[in-house]
C-alpha cells in the first residue's frame, strides 16, 4: 500500500492497477482496469471520422414532418440557402457530421466489438477529454478527436479494424437505429451515409502493442486519479 500525506489510502494490487479510495479515475484509467490483467497483450488503435462522410453529409438536407415520420433526405442545390440542424425539423435543414452522431457510431461499434470479441477483451476511451461541456455545444471538431480502441489479445486486431470499416452492414445499422432510440435524430444522416457506401468512421494506421506488464508501469505513472473541491455557494450582495 502507498499512503498519501493526509493518510488517505491508495491500494497497490499485486496483479491490477493502482486503486485510490478518494477522487475519481480518469477515462482511460476506469476503462482499462476493466479488461486489465498481468498477463495480456493488448493493442491500442485511434479513429477518427472519416473526412469523406463529413464533406459528404453538407451536400445533403433531411427533414420529417415529426419524430415518428420517417426521414426524408436529398442533395441540396442552389437554391437551398439553408442551416445545419441536428435533430429533426418539418422544414428541410442542412445535415452534419454532428458530435451526437459520431457517439451513436462510437457506440454502435463499441456494441458490436464486444460481442465479437468479447466484453473483457475490449475497451474504449476518448482520448480528449471534454468537463463542464454540455454535449450539445461540443465544437463541430470534435468528430476528429481521436478515440483509443484497446483489443486485449493477439490475432483479433484484424477482426476490430473489419467491424469499424463495416458501420453501413445490415447488423451494424440495426444496432445504430436501437442507439438512437424512438427520437432517431441522426438516422437521416445514417441513411445518407448507408445509401452511399460511405464508411462513417476511420481507423488511423498507427498502433501500439504492449504487454500487461508494461502497460500497468504506463498507467500507474503515468495516468493520474482526479480530485475535485466540491462546488461552494458565495451568495451575492442580494442574498
Amino acid at each position: 500500500m502507498i499512503t498519501s500525506p493526509d493518510n488517505q489510502v491508495i491500494n497497490e494490487p499485486s496483479n491490477g492497477l493502482l486503486e485510490a479510495r478518494f477522487g475519481t479515475s480518469s477515462p482511460s484509467r476506469a476503462a482499462l482496469k476493466e479488461i486489465y490483467s498481468p498477463n495480456g497483450v493488448y493493442t491500442f488503435i485511434r479513429t477518427t471520422a472519416n473526412p469523406e462522410a463529413v464533406q459528404t453529409l453538407l451536400k445533403y438536407i433531411g427533414k420529417r414532418e415529426s419524430m415518428s415520420f420517417p426521414w426524408q433526405t436529398r442533395l441540396k442545390t442552389s437554391r437551398d440557402n439553408l442551416e445545419s440542424s441536428d435533430g429533426w425539423s418539418e422544414e428541410w435543414n442542412v445535415l452534419s457530421f454532428s458530435p451526437c452522431l459520431m457517439d451513436t457510431y462510437l457506440a454502435t461499434l463499441s456494441k458490436l466489438a464486444k460481442s465479437r470479441l468479447g466484453p473483457r477483451r475490449y475497451a474504449s476511451f476518448p482520448l480528449i477529454k471534454t468537463e463542464g461541456v454540455h454535449m450539445m455545444d461540443r465544437t463541430d471538431e470534435f468528430v476528429f478527436w481521436p478515440t483509443i480502441h484497446v483489443i486485449k489479445g493477439r490475432g483479433r486486431v484484424q477482426g476490430f479494424k473489419d467491424l469499424a470499416g463495416n458501420l453501413n452492414n445490415n447488423t451494424a445499422y440495426k444496432i445504430a437505429q436501437a442507439v438512437q432510440g424512438p427520437t432517431a435524430y441522426q438516422m437521416g444522416q445514417v441513411n445518407v451515409l448507408r445509401e452511399l457506401r460511405i464508411n462513417p468512421i476511420l481507423v488511423q494506421e498507427r498502433t501500439w502493442e504492449v504487454d500487461g506488464k508494461s502497460l500497468r508501469d504506463a498507467v500507474d505513472f503515468l495516468i493520474s486519479f482526479v480530485v475535485r473541491a466540491p462546488e461552494t455557494h458565495y451568495p451575492s450582495l442580494d442574498d
